[in-house]
């Protein structure tokens, strides 16, 4: 009867949650489109979308997951079908300040990752691993292909701090391994 209860209590506080993020979302942006923050991030950095093909499977794919302060927790993307996106988020015990539902988004056109609730900043950084696949890189230099994140404070995308970028232009495939993510912000691919 004490399990039934809990899990009751986590569905209740996950409905409320969601509920109060969706509430603070501005009526005029939309969270997840790269150019809501600033009209003009497209021409800052050219963000790899994905290919016309594999769209159809995408629209909005999130996970959602409590993250306790002394355990950590990970978040994870994880496409069932043949060409989707691999995400997974490992937040560290003891990097969160307390505990707390935490939410990653990709975006259906670009690869673009959005994490919530905005602004959660970590004691040691999460680490984000990434299979993205069926992108389009067709325009794009292979070897300057990278993660940034959307510093909203200047209106720029930085390059984070990761150990490996791996692309197969063939099959439209990139790997970051062990980006290091410091807060939450929104984070995309781009190359040159």
């Amino acid at each position: 009867m004490k399990n039934w209860s809990t899990q009751r209590s986590l569905t209740l506080i996950l409905f409320l949650l969601i509920g109060w993020m969706l509430s603070n979302c501005s009526r005029d942006r939309d969270p997840f489109s790269v150019s809501s923050h600033s009209p003009d991030l497209r021409q800052q950095i050219k963000l790899i979308p994905f290919a016309k093909q594999s769209r159809a499977f995408l629209k909005l794919y999130q996970d959602s997951t409590w993250v306790t302060v002394q355990n950590g927790g990970e978040l994870n993307l994880d496409y069932d079908g043949d060409n989707g996106p691999e995400c997974k988020l490992t937040i560290l015990p003891g990097a969160i300040d307390e505990d707390r539902m935490l939410s990653m988004s990709i975006d259906d056109s670009i690869f673009a990752i959005t994490f919530g609730p905005h602004g959660i900043i970590f004691s040691e950084p999460a680490l984000l691993d990434i299979h993205a696949t069926g992108l389009d890189l067709s325009n794009v230099d292979p070897n300057t292909i990278d993660i940034y994140y959307d510093n909203t404070d200047t209106g720029t995308w930085e390059r984070m701090e990761r150990d490996t970028v791996i692309v197969n232009v063939m099959e439209g495939d990139v790997i970051v391994k062990n980006a290091r993510i410091p807060h939450f912000s929104r984070y995309a691919l781009s190359g040159d």
